[in-house]
């Protein structure tokens, strides 16, 4: 029998989000954090909603929490525990400074990925730009734009 985590519901969302979360799991094998659930008591944070968070980048050993919580994003809110807060933006920029062709060729995978309905690479990069997740975090500084149009050199 399969497990119903929190936020997912038994109808077709819940089983969307269920199958979602099984296909990532599957195409990343080493990305699941498992075995953190112990240090989450020990975490003091502005919001204890977020300890869960902290403590899968302690046990994982991260450098960064990517996060567009304001909250979790306030360098004193992790400087005891040697993890600082980054903006997606700047982990995107980060990637790309370190290897464009790499992250290039997977957006691009990401997108032809999207066949219900088809997206062109345009509409893509469009909604890559919206604030979807946080819309009221305010105006991000702008990012270098790769070419996803053309194949990565």
């Amino acid at each position: 029998m399969d497990t119903q985590r929190a936020g997912e519901s038994a109808g077709p969302e819940g089983r969307t989000a269920h199958r979602t979360r099984e296909n990532m799991n599957a195409a990343i094998t080493d990305f699941l954090v498992i075995d953190y659930e112990h240090l989450i008591p020990a975490i003091v944070l502005p919001d204890d909603g977020d300890r869960h968070v902290v403590a899968a980048a302690i046990r994982s050993s991260s450098d960064v929490i990517v996060t567009y919580n304001p909250a979790t994003s306030r360098p004193t809110s992790l400087g005891g525990y040697n993890i600082k807060p980054q903006h997606p933006d700047q982990f995107i920029e980060h990637l790309l400074d370190l290897d464009e062709p790499r992250v290039i060729t997977a957006v691009k995978g990401l997108r032809e990925g999207l066949t219900r309905p088809p997206v062109t690479a345009e509409a893509y990069l469009t909604t890559l730009e919206l604030p979807i997740l946080a819309p009221d975090r305010g105006p991000t500084p702008p990012i270098r734009q790769p070419d996803l149009r053309h194949p990565a050199t």
